[in-house]
């Protein structure tokens, strides 16, 4: 792996070694997003106490994905140019920001800024943290760093949802310690960042740069679409976990819990990790084919569950599914960076969120629209129906050419 470490004037002040560099900022990486996982087991609670519509709880989501897109179309290329570090502290300072604006929410404006700003914060932490995570990763093995900016996001997230969802259950001021306290180890974390050893040279083009541009490596046009066809499948049903799920445990599932609630939430995106090795074993483009049919059946298997109700059921579909998805995501990233030179890293892992997070918004912001004319599950059938047709165009579109079929 291609990792350049970049003397500067201020590397007289760093002396974290490539190895702590790297967990802490893996551990960054994922604490943004646990940061954007943490109000989802309060939106039940904005709905009572709040009046906040289910609706205006889906554009929350809409908000936080918005934010990010923004993010990743006009800073995702900017760390391949400043260096990965600024890029990095500006990602945890707005996600710092957002948490502490979401101790005060009681309004869908207030809810919709302080997700916007989460969204800004993991767009950068996306491209940039990522590309860093790549950077430091000499010596491990090849299915790590892929695991960890691939299924990053999904491990992220629902670690903030059941954080939050405890202290909501057991600790004083619900709507806001979750918050304070993922902001404080946030804060931290930037702290040792500061002492970590920048591995991106500064070019030129940095303004440049800000223009929104989708960015994809020479020859891998055919791969990016695959890779984010089978992304747009399995992020989809991630937003709609994301934007639904406490209202689904209370209407569907039969539970008033807030921690039940945000295990729902988090089954689909809390295994993730444990794709990476099942990833690493199968090679990526087998892992991309095998891990888009399996989470197809995952999301049928959990459609089924809540039209019966069922949330055992529910819930061990769902659990299957982060699995694949993960499967999906660590062999997705891996084939697509080792394709990349570390200059375009920045850019391409942009690009590769830039699809996901599209994926997530659109039919969240279309869901949002539908909430009060259908139901949830009628809902999620058309998820899984989107779901089918992702991981169909994926598996033909990795169909191997006479060029690649040597390669897994």
């Amino acid at each position: 792996m291609n990792t350049r470490t970049v003397p500067s004037s201020s590397q007289a002040a760093a002396r974290l070694p490539a190895g702590a560099s790297f967990i802490i900022a893996a551990a960054a990486f994922v604490m943004v997003f646990a940061a954007a996982g943490a109000p989802i087991p309060l939106y039940d609670l904005y709905r009572a106490e709040d009046g906040i519509a289910t609706g205006d709880l889906a554009f929350g989501a809409v908000g936080y994905f918005a934010g990010t897109l923004f993010s990743l179309l006009v800073l995702g290329r900017l760390s391949d140019h400043t260096g990965r570090k600024p890029v990095i502290l500006g990602s945890i300072g707005f996600a710092i920001a957002g948490s502490l604006l979401m101790t005060g929410v009681h309004t869908t404006p207030a809810l919709l800024v302080a997700r916007l700003l989460q969204g800004l914060g993991s767009g950068p932490a996306a491209s940039g943290m990522g590309a860093y995570v790549f950077d430091t990763a000499r010596g491990k093995p090849a299915w790590l760093p892929a695991m960890i900016t691939g299924s990053g996001p999904m491990l992220g997230i629902p670690l903030g949802a059941l954080f939050a969802a405890v202290l909501v259950e057991t600790a004083p001021l619900p709507r806001v310690l979750p918050f304070v306290v993922i902001a404080a180890v946030l804060a931290v974390l930037g702290v040792g960042l500061l002492f970590a050893p920048e591995t991106s040279t500064p070019a030129p083009g940095a303004r440049r740069s800000l223009r929104p541009q989708i960015s994809v490596p020479d020859g891998a046009g055919r791969l990016v679409f695959a890779v984010g066809a089978a992304f747009v499948g399995t992020w989809c049903i991630g937003g709609f976990y994301q934007a639904f799920a406490p209202t689904i445990t209370t209407d569907n599932l039969g539970s008033d819990s807030v921690l039940v609630a945000a295990a729902v939430f988090s089954s689909i995106m809390i295994a993730a990790p444990l794709g990476g090795p099942i990833a690493g074993r199968l090679g990526p483009r087998r892992a991309i084919r095998i891990g888009s049919i399996i989470f197809t059946l995952a999301v049928l298997g959990a459609l089924l569950a809540l039209w019966a109700g069922a949330i055992i059921p529910f819930l061990i579909s769902s659990l299957l599914g982060g699995i694949a998805q993960g499967v999906v995501a660590s062999g997705g990233t891996r084939t697509i960076l080792e394709h990349t030179p570390a200059r375009q890293r920045g850019a391409t892992l942009s690009t590769i969120y830039v699809i996901s997070y599209t994926g997530a918004a659109v039919p969240a912001l279309i869901a949002g629209r539908l909430a009060g004319l259908i139901t949830l599950p009628q809902l999620f059938a058309g998820y899984a129906g989107l779901v089918a047709i992702a991981a169909a165009i994926a598996i033909l579109a990795l169909h191997p050419s006479r060029t690649d079929r040597s390669t897994p």
